[in-house]
């Protein structure tokens, strides 16, 4: 872990900042892939908010303390306020909470072609397989 003190939970009254955090991202493409506001609720989003403003966040895809898994993902940091740290607290804080819950699989969803693959080798993350992220559509 690293120091994360300036890291807070985030849940579902968050939303907006969430939204308007992850918005920057539509014009270099690198917005997360997949949010649903209802991953709010699970208690496990982490931020770091600069003069009212969300700046950096971090969750998960899934959070199961019955199947003992954890995957981070949604792990998004602002254009101008990248390279000071701020990755590596959210998603820092996010592992801490799995690894206080007791959950023994921790993994981490990231793009292949994500520069911050270097951040989540530092946390102790190893590269693992390949995956395919997107939305399905149940056919009739």
């Amino acid at each position: 872990p690293v120091p994360a003190s300036d890291v807070h939970p985030l849940g579902a009254s968050d939303l907006e900042a969430v939204t308007a955090l992850y918005r920057d991202g539509d014009g270099t493409g690198d917005r997360p892939a997949f949010f649903h506001p209802s991953m709010l609720r699970q208690g496990t989003f982490h931020g770091v908010w600069e003069g009212g403003e969300l700046v950096s966040i971090a969750g998960t895809h899934v959070y199961s303390r019955e199947l003992g898994i954890c995957a981070v993902g949604n792990v998004f940091t602002r254009g101008d306020r990248r390279g000071r740290g701020l990755g590596a607290r959210v998603t820092s804080a996010v592992v801490s909470q799995a690894v206080r819950d007791g959950l023994p699989t921790i993994v981490l969803n990231v793009g292949c072609a994500n520069p911050a693959q270097r951040v989540y080798e530092r946390l102790g993350f190893k590269p693992y397989c390949e995956f395919l992220e997107g939305e399905a559509a149940r056919v009739a």
